[in-house]
């Protein structure tokens, strides 16, 4: 489930560096499992890093410049900072914003473009569902990344109907097999 939106675009054998948030750090991402039964692992080489600043301390203490792509990256998306003004949750209480989100995306965003990646950006209000789902699928993106709110139910992404837009990202959804999906 947490690699699922992203396994079509990722070649047998690419890099993948992964920073996972709070409890998400304690999963051993390498064992995850895909839908022929492997091991991420046995696919991928993968890394995993508490922040970028930290894989960027580590590769200038061993004389290198870090790159956030792999050689063969050349489209990425960037997510940043869903408008949640008219979120609410089950419980009454409104969704806020992440006060961090729009600088992570901006940084993300430089750094991948300083690597040669031409980079769509969806922020704020244009962070929707449907609009992240179809950039997705239809402009053939590397990379993906994510600055909002997610749980185990998936990301949260700004309205564009009025209604709260958790999504549950599937390769599905991904790979533009008809309409998006999720929930």
């Amino acid at each position: 489930m947490l690699i699922a939106p992203i396994e079509s675009h990722l070649a047998d054998g690419q890099r993948l560096v992964i920073f996972p948030d709070g409890h998400l750090f304690a999963l051993p991402f390498a064992v995850l499992t895909g839908p022929d039964g492997k091991f991420l692992v046995q696919h991928h080489s993968v890394r995993v890093a508490p922040s970028l600043g930290t894989l960027k301390e580590l590769a200038a203490r061993r004389g290198e410049e870090p790159s956030l792509a792999a050689s063969t990256a050349t489209a990425a998306l960037v997510v940043g900072d869903p408008d949640f003004t008219t979120w609410s949750m089950a419980n009454g209480k409104h969704l806020d914003q992440l006060s961090g989100a729009a600088r992570e995306a901006a940084v993300i965003e430089e750094r991948l473009a300083n690597d040669g990646i031409a980079v769509q950006r969806l922020m704020s209000a244009e962070a929707t569902k449907h609009n992240v789902t179809a950039a997705m699928t239809r402009d053939n993106v590397d990379l993906v990344h994510h600055a909002t709110h997610g749980s185990a139910n998936g990301l949260c992404f700004a309205t564009d109907d009025g209604l709260a837009a958790s999504a549950r990202l599937t390769t599905a959804t991904c790979r533009g097999s008809g309409a998006p999906h999720g929930r």
